[in-house]
């Protein structure tokens, strides 16, 4: 039964083209007929989780992916053992059903799942499972060292229940409804599963209603942290289903409003500080876009307690920390561009270079912890099967960097972003400096050294050595994260050399990038990295306006050779009489 997942056991082109496979090994002939290599005929979903101990690895065998019509899963114990084809009569001794609940031989692999979620025997804990293990890093597991360095949690999305545990069953239900259209919604566009679609959209609507529900009650003042919840999960929903970043976008200035009219200490609920940590840098994002500075920035809000962080402010707290000027930085670029003059050009430029100055600061102090083994280190180009890194001159790089987890990379990862927006809107005011000063006007040379300072080379080499790292099989789709950072990167050096066309291969050209309005987002923020470059007409109005002035001031000189004031009065008093 073509169509049917579960059931048809031809290649994934056919498939995915809803026609009847010859099933030919090792490739089937329609493919052939098309001029298409055959993918072969795996349909694996990768449900792995490790258990703590060093036991058998588990790993989910496949489930229908296009309806979830029951809830049955298969278990595989794979006892250290290579897994063998998938019409194995070996490995078919080794399933384990269920239809209701899992063996109580089934080794306990609930403390390796994020925010101990339980093992998934319906659909909503099927989605829920899809959705955290791409967006968490289920492979990358929390680990006890970094609980006052790192955010385990940060790049995914919260899972509410692990954080308040204590709350009532309708509360907890609302949490959990939440989450669960998100999750939904994500599981549908992956398996491309309409039923599924059609839940997470109903799901979308009971969360829109609960928001409408918490304004008119006032309930978003007595628990603002489950409001806060819910508005976050529905920017997501935005990011996973709207084609326009402009949507998403309202919800998280919204969310950014809400977080404004309750204050910073209203943020000292576990559930809403963590919330916080993860909506800030989209928060400092909104504003560039929107060019108005951020109270984010604000000494009040920087100085909030990380009371759910023994040891007080991790790396991440504080490289967000130095990121909130960002937006103050795009309002007086912007104010800048509409007029430039010397002053107000000369405080703009020292107010970027003293952020960069922390920045900097923040990364050696992240390189003599972070920086070195065992948290990065560096492994061979070759030793990776499924290097991206490669083209048809071979690896782009000797060697890629890997990390202890993927806290440390996102974090580092997010550094290097921070660092190109910066050059990035710097390095759009050169060609107006030289205009405006001349090119080797002290402010302009200042700006250039400046900007040279930096190695933006070396900056987009680092984004484009840990991407390997972070599509790695056990990983999914990587942070979504990193899609914003490698466009940025792109932006700067251009489609022209090797780095940026892998960095538009591995990456910018994906479904991922496309379907979550990556792009679109960057396209709106683009354009105020800084002001475009002078047109034609703008350098002949500059100029002209500068030899004017030129002429003006030479004028000026020349007036003292004139005749004096006083004989000027003499020879009119003469004159009178």
């Amino acid at each position: 039964m073509v169509g049917v997942a579960g059931r048809s056991k031809g290649c994934k082109t056919c498939r995915d083209r809803k026609i009847k496979c010859d099933e030919t090994r090792p490739g089937c002939i329609r493919c052939q007929k098309i001029g298409k290599d055959c993918p072969g005929y795996s349909r694996p979903i990768h449900f792995v989780y490790t258990s703590q101990q060093k036991g058998s690895p588990i790993t989910w065998e496949e489930t229908p992916t296009t309806t979830i019509e029951s809830c049955r899963l298969q278990l595989v114990v794979a006892n250290g053992a290579p897994r063998k084809g998938k019409n194995s009569k070996d490995r078919q001794g080794e399933v384990i059903r269920s239809d209701t609940c899992v063996s109580s031989s089934t080794p306990n692999i609930m403390q390796n799942m994020p925010f101990n979620i339980s093992i998934p025997i319906n659909k909503s804990e099927v989605y829920v499972n899809v959705y955290v293990q791409d967006f968490i890093h289920v492979s990358a597991p929390y680990r006890s060292v970094f609980k006052t360095a790192m955010v385990p949690y940060r790049f995914g999305h919260i899972y509410a229940t692990h954080f308040r545990s204590g709350d009532s069953p309708e509360t907890r239900k609302e949490l959990e409804d939440a989450y669960a259209s998100c999750a939904t919604t994500y599981f549908a566009l992956k398996e491309r599963d309409v039923n599924s679609k059609i839940q997470g959209h109903i799901l979308y609507l009971k969360l829109l209603r609960q928001l409408k529900n918490y304004v008119k009650n006032g309930l978003a003042n007595s628990d603002p942290a489950v409001f806060l919840y819910t508005c976050m999960m529905a920017a997501h929903y935005e990011v996973l289903t709207s084609s326009s970043a402009l949507t998403w976008l309202y919800h998280l200035a919204a969310l950014g409003r809400l977080i404004l009219s309750l204050g910073p200490y209203a943020f000292h609920d576990p559930l809403a500080g963590a919330i916080l940590e993860v909506v800030r840098p989209y928060i400092l994002m909104n504003a560039m876009l929107e060019r108005k500075r951020s109270f984010l920035e604000r000494e009040d809000w920087i100085n909030i307690p990380a009371q759910y962080y023994p040891g007080g402010k991790s790396c991440w707290n504080r490289l967000i920390d130095i990121a909130c000027p960002f937006p103050r930085l795009v309002e007086e670029g912007y104010a800048l561009s509409q007029n430039i003059t010397r002053e107000a050009g000369s405080l703009h430029v020292q107010r970027c270079i003293d952020v960069a100055h922390k920045l900097l600061a923040w990364r050696r102090e992240w390189n003599e912890t972070f920086g070195q083994e065992p948290y990065t280190y560096t492994i061979p180009s070759t030793s990776i099967p499924y290097l991206s890194a490669i083209d048809e001159q071979g690896p782009l790089f000797e060697t890629i960097l890997f990390f202890e987890n993927v806290s440390i990379s996102t974090t580092v990862y997010q550094y290097n972003v921070y660092i190109l927006v910066l050059i990035s809107h710097l390095s759009k005011f050169i060609p107006w400096f030289e205009l405006y000063f001349g090119k080797y006007d002290p402010l302009t040379e200042k700006l250039k050294q400046a900007i040279g300072s930096f190695e933006v080379e070396l900056v987009c080499r680092e984004i484009a050595r840990s991407v390997d790292y972070q599509r790695a099989p056990q990983f999914k789709f990587g942070s979504t994260g990193m899609y914003f950072g490698v466009k940025v990167a792109y932006d700067f050096i251009g489609p022209n050399s090797r780095l940026g066309r892998f960095f538009e291969k591995a990456v910018i050209d994906s479904p991922l990038m496309r379907r979550t309005g990556g792009i679109a987002a960057d396209d709106l923020l683009k354009p105020w990295y800084g002001p475009d470059p002078p047109t034609e007409e703008q350098i002949f109005m500059i100029q002209e306006e500068r030899l004017r002035m030129a002429t003006l001031v030479t004028e000026v000189e020349e007036q003292p050779q004139q005749q004096p004031m006083m004989d000027l009065g003499y020879v009119l008093g003469d004159f009178v009489v």
